[in-house]
């Protein structure tokens, strides 16, 4: 057997063991030279990669790529591309910050680099033996009208595989070594693997605000009806018919308020004269019946007043007697009208002692009023001790806010839920709007009077809760809306000069 010889060997000697050492050897060469290929390569790339990241605008940082790759590779033009409405526009030219007057060069070039795109792939011309399935022709034209004896294309791939843009590179060629080898080319594909994206979004910063917004647009619309995300175009759909569901159909329109009940006659018990508080029967939530004893005055004070007045009317009767038997007429005139007087104060008295007791002027709610802690206490006239309200007669009052106070007319129903009964609502008739106005938080509110349509043995005088008044059937989407709209035209206009 004639042996096999690999290359830059010494033949082995007679012994098998001095073979194996040199073998390893020469894998070891050959391992190390390529990786410091790959090490010089990815150098490369990096350094041109700064470059690209030192330049804050998308131009800037284009040209100074395009012409460094071209110091460094030692070719003539360098060009940079990406898709415009679905053809190439070139970006940036090598040594060339403009070059609007190169019309048909830049026409070319962009061709070449739509070549590239469409077909996804590292176009290199002449072609190489693994290219034999690619299409040259718009490049084999770039160089026949230009005098590029070899040109690289390199398409920039996003993450799905899709094209966005390419990389040109151009020679002019005195030799076959000056033809792009597969060292370069790894050169040139592993830059535009690292410059595309950097390139991409700098170009996307550099972009106007409206384009930034209809780019951002376009990509929504795109993500909605393209063929994936199932769940986000059924959420959609969804919205948009309630949109139009709630745009055209209608529902009750009514205004809620802040309600509470009164009762329609509020009586107030006050003291008749001056005395001290004796006794306190009843306090604030009791009922209580028509003449009922709800507190009492001290009348020690009026009995012994009354005493005193007793005495002396018996004193001028006894008198006037004995006047009469004398025949004094005079005298017996002034003793009778004396004794006059004293009857008067006696009854006056009288009327007092019964006045002591503090009673109820009908049947209903004491409402308020606490004495059990102020027994004894000096009390003036006309000084309220009780409020009592009737059980039969109520009056709803609502606090209706100012801004919907002008859809506010008597004779208009409503529905009435109390705080302390939210399982049974009451129906009621608006019967005054009144001019009175409240301030609460902020907000000012008109009061407007009702009344129930049918009673509950359940409800009293004070209850709270909220009541709705019916207006009319109006469009979901205004009942929704129109307290917003409100407030965004009052603002609008207080920010007018």
């Amino acid at each position: 057997m004639v042996p096999v010889l690999l290359p830059s060997c010494r033949p082995p000697c007679g012994s098998c063991n001095g073979g194996v050492p040199w073998l390893e050897n020469w894998i070891l060469r050959q391992q190390s030279g390529a990786t410091e290929q790959l090490s010089q390569r990815l150098n490369s790339a990096l350094e041109i990669t700064a470059i690209a990241l030192q330049e804050k605008r998308f131009k800037a940082a284009a040209t100074a790529c395009c012409t460094e790759l071209a110091s460094r590779l030692d070719c003539d033009r360098v060009s940079i591309g990406y898709l415009h409405k679905g053809r190439i526009r070139i970006e940036s030219l090598s040594h060339s910050a403009q070059f609007g007057k190169q019309m048909n060069l830049i026409r070319a070039i962009g061709n070449a680099m739509d070549e590239s795109v469409e077909q996804a792939a590292l176009l290199v011309y002449p072609p190489q033996s693994e290219q034999q399935k690619t299409i040259l022709r718009v490049h084999a034209e770039l160089a026949r009208q230009h005098n590029s004896d070899t040109i690289l294309t390199i398409p920039f791939l996003d993450e799905e595989g899709e094209s966005y843009g390419a990389l040109t590179l151009e020679r002019t060629s005195s030799s076959e070594q000056d033809f792009f080898d597969k060292a370069t080319i790894d050169l040139c594909d592993t830059v535009a693997s690292f410059i595309g994206p950097i390139l991409k979004e700098k170009r996307l910063n550099d972009r106007p605000l409206l384009g930034k917004i209809k780019s951002s647009f376009q990509d929504q619309i795109r993500y909605i009806i393209g063929a994936e995300h199932l769940l986000v175009k059924l959420i959609i759909i969804a919205v948009l018919v309630l949109m139009v569901f709630f745009a055209f159909a209608r529902g009750d329109y009514r205004v809620t308020a802040k309600t509470a009940l009164e009762g329609e006659i509020q009586r107030s018990v006050t003291v008749p004269f001056e005395g001290y508080l004796d006794e306190a029967d009843v306090k604030a939530g009791a009922l209580v019946e028509e003449g009922q004893v709800m507190a009492r005055l001290n009348d020690r004070d009026l009995n012994l007043e009354r005493s005193k007045w007793a005495s002396q009317l018996a004193q001028h009767q006894l008198e006037n007697r004995k006047a009469m038997a004398e025949g004094d007429t005079a005298a017996a005139s002034i003793l009778q009208e004396q004794a006059h007087q004293a009857q008067a104060q006696l009854r006056l008295l009288d009327e007092q002692l019964a006045r002591t007791k503090i009673t109820a002027p009908f049947s209903g709610l004491v409402v308020s009023g606490d004495l059990s802690q102020s027994l004894g206490t000096p009390l003036e006239k006309g000084q309220v001790l009780f409020e009592i309200a009737p059980l039969d007669s109520y009056r709803v009052i609502l606090q209706v806010d100012e801004t919907e106070i002008s859809v506010i007319m008597p004779g208009q129903q409503g529905e009435l839920i109390l705080s302390a009964m939210p399982e049974t609502p009451l129906t009621f008739t608006v019967k005054t709007v009144t001019p009175v106005t409240l301030a609460e938080e902020g907000r000012s509110f008109f009061k407007v009077e009702a009344s129930l349509d049918k009673l509950s043995q359940r409800i009293r005088p004070g209850m709270e809760g909220y009541g709705k008044i019916f207006i009319d059937r109006r469009r979901l989407i205004w009942i929704w809306t129109h307290d917003l709209i409100t407030w965004m035209r009052l603002k609008m206009w207080s920010w007018l000069p």
